[in-house]
């Protein structure tokens, strides 16, 4: 541990120092990331912003979007690289929130944003410890080049840490402009997925109408890939994540096409899982396109083929027989982890089983189902029944 650990609320602040890292992760540490030739030179004076088109969304949405957000048709900003070295705001104070769940890429976010402020006289950047409950309680250390020396190319947000809170309810967006604003901050950086960055609309509109001067930014991170569109290229994490799994998905592959006697299933994490209230199969899609699988079981494709179980066995049956009788008694079949959501006859299921409160005894759930939702939860094994039954973590 770098420096002595203190307590921070819930959250113990421990930084390590690069010594205390293996050679693994003191070479991983090392590496230089490949950058564009205007953020190589790590100066805000190497880019410059350009006011473009205005934002908008679909016509029929934008009266009950107008109500939420006035700032709805604010103009695009393009960042451009320039050779003409204008002149540089000083003094600027940037804390960042780490509200999403876990992914690649948050510590060396960090690490980039820490250095381009350092062309900047006079900046901070303050690292906000334990997520949203930290920054009611202004719960900041300052981020520097030799303190995130250990944490660059590392995974996970062990040096700041997080939380599942939100910055939804008035109550939370004023305790949240009350805070940037006894810690002298001019900018507020919160880092997640689609739940934060929705939050963060919100506060940058809680912001502009008391008049506070802090400008929000939210950066979309997310290994499962939901926050994709005209504006977003890819989330931070997602590009690392398909890599990861994917390496493992082809060893397994390898593995089952060498013993030649096995079928992998193998269940990858999507959107539900990872917090969203919808399923989304971007991340096995891309691990599928990177490792050629013999069968792959979308969400989204289940869902608008609306497929019962019964048909959804039948396929993966047919395969393994068309297979068979070309000679391959083996194989590899990924399936997004929310697949079950997107079958008609389990969502309704799960809809009612959501309705009760859990943990609860088998024997008081099955009289609050409908008939039909009975008879399939009691035609489940045992053990996935169980697993049913059991208190939901989001």
């Amino acid at each position: 541990v770098s420096g002595k650990a203190q307590r921070m609320g819930d959250f113990i602040y421990a930084p390590q120092s690069l010594e205390s890292l293996s050679e693994l992760q003191q070479w991983r540490c090392a590496r230089s990331h490949q950058v564009p030739k205007a953020l190589g030179e790590k100066s805000i004076t190497a880019v410059e912003a350009h006011r473009v088109s205005a934002t908008m969304c679909a016509e029929h949405d934008m009266p009950y979007v107008r109500k939420f957000f006035t700032t709805v048709e604010a103009p695009l900003v393009e960042l451009k690289a320039t050779d003409c070295k204008g002149a540089v705001p000083a003094d600027q104070r940037i804390a960042v929130v780490f509200s999403g769940r876990s992914a690649p890429g948050c510590h060396d976010l960090l690490c980039g944003l820490v250095d381009a402020l350092r062309s900047s006289p006079g900046s901070k950047v303050l690292g906000v410890v334990g997520g949203t409950a930290g920054l009611f309680e202004k719960q900041t250390v300052e981020l520097t080049p030799e303190l995130l020396k250990a944490y660059a190319g590392t995974g996970g947000l062990e040096l700041l840490g997080r939380t599942v809170g939100r910055l939804y309810t008035e109550q939370e967006l004023e305790s949240a402009r009350k805070a940037c604003d006894e810690l002298g901050l001019t900018g507020l950086v919160l880092v997640g997925g689609t739940r934060t960055n929705t939050d963060t609309a919100y506060v940058a509109e809680h912001f502009k109408r008391k008049g506070s001067k802090v400008s929000v930014i939210g950066v979309p991170c997310g290994i499962e890939g939901k926050m994709v569109n005209e504006f977003v290229e890819a989330a931070l994490g997602f590009d690392s994540a398909c890599k990861a799994v994917a390496q493992l998905v082809g060893n397994t592959a390898i593995d089952g096409s060498s013993a030649r006697k096995y079928y992998y299933f193998m269940r990858l994490m999507d959107g539900a899982s990872t917090g969203g209230r919808a399923s989304s199969s971007h991340l096995a899609l891309e691990v599928a396109l990177q490792t050629k699988p013999n069968m792959l079981l979308l969400t989204e494709e289940l869902d608008d083929r609306r497929m019962s179980l019964r048909e959804l066995v039948k396929d993966v049956a047919d395969r393994v027989v068309s297979r068979a009788a070309d000679g391959s008694n083996f194989g590899l079949v990924l399936v997004a982890e929310g697949l079950l959501t997107a079958i008609p006859e389990f969502r309704s299921l799960i809809t009612e089983l959501e309705a009760i409160a859990m943990p609860c005894p088998l024997a008081d759930v099955l009289p609050q189902l409908t008939k039909w939702s009975r008879a399939l939860f009691q035609s489940l094994p045992d053990f996935i029944q169980q697993q049913l039954l059991l208190e939901r973590q989001s």
